[in-house]
């Protein structure tokens, strides 16, 4: 405690109280003839008074602020309070003195008074406004602590709030991306199951034990690299829960978002996600904060590196996850990033997972590292055809044998769609028969997928048409509702029409 009064003080009037207490409970039939001709248990006696309370209070006091540093106005009403506490405690004490050498007279002259002590008692009492005056002073004092503690506790509050509302801004201020949103999406897309074979490796143990800091995983286009690493990053959070020795941050990597992709939004974006799990470090990025918010300027790429160091070093354990590192194709941006992660982990207890085509520029940067490649296993698309067969013609839901050879030819061609539209056994055995293999398939999915494009009625063919030309010329992922509202925009009309949005 900081105040003014002194610990040694504040001890003084916590013995003070204790004192008094006791000596209310010792001599309860003296006092009880003194206070009231009504019998007084001494529970009610003590509580009457309010020693009880002040006591209990001064208790509450000792136990919040054992450390506290108070504000010079809270140290000086603190004192002023307690000096009072202390004054009517004396004067408590100083009655009960007097009560007790009462108590010896009344000893006395009991033998000579025979049957008339209570009235000889009722002459010697304390005068009722003596009484009054020092149970009312003690109350006063009780509910003047009470009230300070409640000032105290809703500055606290206060406090809580505005840190609350200070870290809620760092954090809007070091990024406005949203990787555990699209972490979430992601997630939720992938069949439950798939990718068993990755966790289970014995590569994928090792780097998770620490013992192997670095895991690459390539894989060809449409491998599903974003799942594999949406299904690492989700045993992370499962394994380690939210312990706050253990951090998780990761990035997601698209063609379409370059922008977002230069080397200091990827690291702000990582330290945001760090300081997301662990507040308590957000003094490390406050003095940046500062230094920065008010000018309306950013921080240099060197200080956020130094404040990603200085941040990991105080967490045990840190996993950083990089899908799709070959999507950032800003010049050189991709190589430098991965050797400051590389850089990273060498130094500290950091693990770092990342997916990427086979690119000469990044695979080299792994030689002689730990490596799987991500696939497309006979297992998970198996699993994906069996948890889709009611999306399949009725004809073959029906049928368990043409299911059973619909899941073995589809998993050698990975290609569902050509089943689309078969109303009979013949018409999907014959399908079957003529599905595309290696790397044919890939034309002929995408004509097959134009041609019923071309089948839809003119509207829908139409529709089908502007959503294709916005999903390939933006400059980004678009969501659903931005896209909504781009095929919703009119030539010549400066408004959107809320009305002329389609389904999607």
């Amino acid at each position: 405690m900081s105040f003014g009064f002194g610990v040694g003080d504040f001890i003084a009037v916590v013995n003070l109280a204790n004192k008094v207490r006791k000596r209310f409970v010792d001599s309860p039939i003296q006092f009880r003839a003194a206070c009231d001709d009504s019998l007084l248990g001494d529970a009610l006696l003590v509580d009457l008074f309010g020693v009880k309370s002040l006591s209990n209070v001064l208790c509450d006091l000792e136990d919040i602020f054992p450390e506290r540093s108070l504000t010079e106005e809270q140290s000086a009403s603190l004192e002023d309070i307690l000096r009072g506490c202390n004054k009517v405690l004396q004067d408590l004490d100083a009655c009960l003195d007097n009560y007790q050498e009462l108590g010896e007279k009344v000893g006395h002259a009991r033998a000579s008074l025979g049957t008339k002590p209570r009235r000889f008692w009722k002459r010697l009492k304390f005068e009722p406004d003596d009484v009054k005056d020092l149970r009312s002073r003690l109350q006063s004092h009780v509910a003047m602590l009470h009230a300070f503690i409640e000032r105290i506790d809703m500055v606290d509050r206060l406090n809580i709030r505005q840190d609350d509302q200070q870290f809620l801004a760092i954090l809007d201020w070091l990024s406005d991306t949203n990787f555990p949103a699209q972490q979430n999406d992601t997630f939720s897309r992938c069949q439950e199951g798939t990718g068993r074979w990755l966790l289970e490796s014995n590569e994928y143990n090792t780097w998770i034990d620490g013992l192997e800091p670095l895991l690459f995983c390539p894989g060809i286009p449409g491998a599903g690299k974003t799942c594999i690493t949406s299904i690492v990053i989700n045993d992370l959070h499962e394994r380690f829960g939210p312990d706050p020795d253990i951090g998780v941050a990761y990035l997601f990597l698209n063609y379409k978002r370059q922008a977002e992709q230069t080397m200091d939004k990827l690291t702000t974006s990582l330290l945001k996600q760090i300081l997301q799990q662990r507040p308590s470090s957000v003094t490390e990025i406050e003095s940046l904060y500062k230094k920065h918010a008010q000018k309306k300027t950013r921080p240099t790429l060197s200080e956020l590196q130094d404040a990603l160091v200085t941040l990991s070093n105080q967490i045990p354990r840190v996993f950083i996850l990089i899908d799709a590192v070959d999507e950032c194709t800003m010049p050189g941006v991709s190589s430098a990033f991965l050797r400051e992660a590389i850089a990273l982990q060498s130094q500290r207890k950091i693990s770092v997972f990342v997916t990427s085509r086979f690119l000469p520029e990044v695979t080299s940067l792994f030689q002689g590292r730990p490596s799987i490649e991500i696939r497309a296993t006979e297992g998970d698309v198996k699993r994906y055809l069996e948890n889709h067969m009611a999306e399949l013609p009725k004809c073959i839901q029906r049928n368990d044998e043409l299911q059973r050879t619909v899941v073995s030819e589809i998993t050698k061609a990975l290609y569902l769609g050509s089943l689309s539209g078969k109303t009979t056994t013949k018409a999907v055995k014959l399908a079957l028969q003529k599905l595309p293999k290696g790397s044919d398939i890939l034309d002929v999915v995408y004509k097959d997928a134009l041609g019923r494009i071309e089948e839809q009625k003119p509207a829908m063919h139409q529709l089908a048409k502007q959503m294709l030309h916005w999903i390939v010329y933006a400059a980004r992922q678009m969501t659903v509702s931005e896209l909504q509202e781009a095929l919703a925009v009119e030539e010549g009309n400066s408004r959107l029409n809320e009305e002329n949005k389609p389904d999607l």
